[in-house]
């Protein structure tokens, strides 16, 4: 979406950690990359190597738009003075404030400082306080977190935009996608294994299976298997609950492949399971998606929003592993609607959610605060 963007644009610049390869490459002719050098010594590197990058170029061109991520200009936008003549941004894909307060702290019971998930949630709250306070709009990348921004930060009012979030489809990519041919049915998860993505709705389901002997497995991409590892939080929490279940050879774990492997799963797989609690606009779905593969997921703003009258999101909440095995038995024996599901996903991402059709909202977001009074008022 970047390289649309760039294409629509005076002049696009993308400040980013590591340069490895070059615009042309990507088929991007009109975005500029520079590299941000950081230091891995001290918390904030990031931030302050980010902002004086940009401070550079903003000095040295006429730039009227600041679009920061991830809160790493905020040392940028609090220097304000410095840069009067643009318009600053920032985009948010989920609230650490709410996540702390209504996930982490009552269901780990995180209680001290020295807990690295809590630390880490504490840092990303303040920051992201603190940059939504110094900028002319904040967007969210899904309808919940409206809300959600509104009470953390009291009311921001006509700061807030939502816009969704893009993805981009192989071509080659046919628009019907069949069944696996396995027998069994092939569940994928993408990007991570924890509570919040639905992990611990995945091990009562797959332990349901067993005891109804449904043939269902597992492949969990992007994700270190919790059999293995013991720092993460939910990783300690499922490996008990995965040995509890006697479900260790119901789920293979990929850490890490390649973009032909991962295209790979998605047509092994008969659906994406990813029932999550957070309300994001996750990229996973997205993508699985617009490659044709149907999704199981959960109601919320940031799912819905992509599929209300349920044609290819099965929604699975409240949560109950009989009805689900049920919906799934009954959709590996329909070829045609499974491929229906699939046609229709795909569809839906290519009209609503294309790099092409989202930049144009960015760009014309741009356009409206460039040319709002009040915006321009303030930053003279």
């Amino acid at each position: 979406m970047i390289g649309e963007m760039a294409r629509k644009v005076d002049r696009g610049v993308l400040v980013t950690s590591s340069v490895d390869v070059e615009p042309r490459e990507l088929g991007i002719e009109d975005l500029e990359l520079v590299e941000a050098k950081k230091s891995i010594r001290f918390p904030g590197a990031t931030a302050f190597a980010a902002s004086n990058a940009v401070s550079q170029i903003l000095g040295d061109g006429n730039f009227n738009v600041v679009h920061d991520t991830f809160g790493h200009l905020l040392p940028l936008f609090a220097r304000q003075r410095r840069h009067r003549g643009q318009v600053r941004l920032t985009s948010l894909y989920s609230l650490a404030e709410w996540d702390l307060r209504n996930r982490l702290w009552p269901d780990y019971k995180l209680r001290t400082l020295t807990h690295p998930n809590l630390r880490t949630y504490w840092s990303r709250t303040l920051t992201q306080l603190a940059v939504i306070r110094l900028s002319d709009a904040v967007i969210v990348q899904a309808p919940g977190l409206v809300g959600r921004l509104a009470e953390s930060v009291g009311n921001p009012g006509s700061k807030i935009n939502w816009l969704p979030n893009n993805v981009t489809a192989p071509e080659s990519l046919q628009a019907l996608k069949l069944q696996s041919e396995s027998s069994t049915i092939q569940l994928l998860l993408v990007g991570g294994l924890s509570v919040g993505k639905g992990a611990d709705h995945l091990v009562s389901l797959l332990a349901r299976a067993r005891i109804r002997r449904i043939p269902i497995h597992a492949t969990a991409v992007g994700t270190l298997s919790p059999m293995e590892s013991s720092k993460p939080v939910d990783h300690r929490y499922l490996r008990d609950r995965i040995n509890t279940e006697g479900v260790q050879d119901d789920i293979t774990y990929y850490s890490r492949v390649d973009r032909s492997r991962l295209d790979q799963f998605y047509a092994e797989s008969d659906w994406l399971f990813h029932p999550t609690s957070l309300d994001g606009s996750p990229r996973a779905v997205l993508e699985a998606l617009a490659n044709g593969l149907p999704v199981i997921g959960s109601r919320h703003p940031g799912i819905t929003v992509l599929d209300p009258d349920e044609e290819f999101i099965l929604y699975a909440n409240p949560f109950d592993p009989d009805i689900l095995l049920d919906r799934l038995i009954a959709d590996k024996s329909d070829k045609t609607e499974h491929a229906d599901r699939s046609a229709k996903g795909r569809d839906r991402m290519m009209g609503c959610h294309s790099s092409e059709t989202v930049s144009d909202q960015y760009i014309e977001l741009y356009s409206r605060l460039l040319s709002d009074p009040e915006t321009r008022t303030a930053k003279s």
